[in-house]
């Protein structure tokens, strides 16, 4: 399988344009997850596309801070504020008679069969677009569930079974992004063990420009 060619300001990188990427200055720059995720999400496979640090930065704080690193950090800090550290049991089917929720248990069984789909065709974007799908309805969710309220409203079995919703879906993403960033998938799973968590540093501090 060949992939397209990767374009700066228009023009084909070749050694005698002397416009030519150093991927291992990408690396040490901003992190050999954020670069692989860029170029697996950033143009679909076998396409030509446009190279810039610009898109990368873009993807970088847009995908990676604000969407995932933001998911899994106001989750962990939540875990232990409420929980002391310790991951809420209960099944999760007992969540489907909400519509929010039951829509997030509903992409959580379907995402691995639309991940292998796409990993079948090579088609790399389509398959982190579905897994970033299920991480937006999750942010969303908390935005719509408040969880602080519940708190402050002493609705402990509701704020249990919502944090444990979310450890769900970061679960699943972990085990699906291990392919793409498997870094970025290692360092998930260790902060989330079975029963407690051991929050570490936001994945990907966001990058100022």
């Amino acid at each position: 399988f060949a992939h397209g060619w990767w374009m700066i300001n228009e023009d084909k990188m070749s050694k005698s344009r002397g416009n030519v990427v150093n991927p291992l200055e990408m690396v040490e720059k901003y992190g050999l997850d954020a670069y692989r995720y860029f170029l697996l999400r950033d143009v679909p496979f076998g396409l030509d596309g446009n190279f810039s640090e610009e898109g990368i930065i873009k993807r970088y704080n847009s995908d990676l801070a604000n969407d995932l690193g933001n998911l899994v950090y106001r989750t962990l800090t939540m875990v232990e504020k409420y929980f002391a550290g310790n991951i809420p049991a209960f099944e999760p089917d007992e969540l489907r008679g909400n519509q929010s929720a039951g829509a997030i248990l509903d992409k959580i069984t379907r995402l691995d069969a639309q991940v292998s789909a796409a990993l079948e065709e090579r088609n790399f974007s389509l398959a982190l677009e579905a897994i970033w799908e299920l991480i937006g309805m999750a942010n969303k969710h908390v935005e719509e569930v408040k969880p602080w309220n519940l708190a402050k409203e002493n609705r402990q079995q509701d704020l249990e079974k919502f944090i444990r919703l979310l450890v769900d879906v970061i679960r699943s993403v972990s085990f699906q992004l291990e392919v793409f960033i498997p870094q970025t998938a290692l360092s998930i799973r260790e902060q989330f063990g079975e029963s407690r968590v051991k929050k570490g540093s936001p994945l990907f501090p966001r990058i100022e420009t």
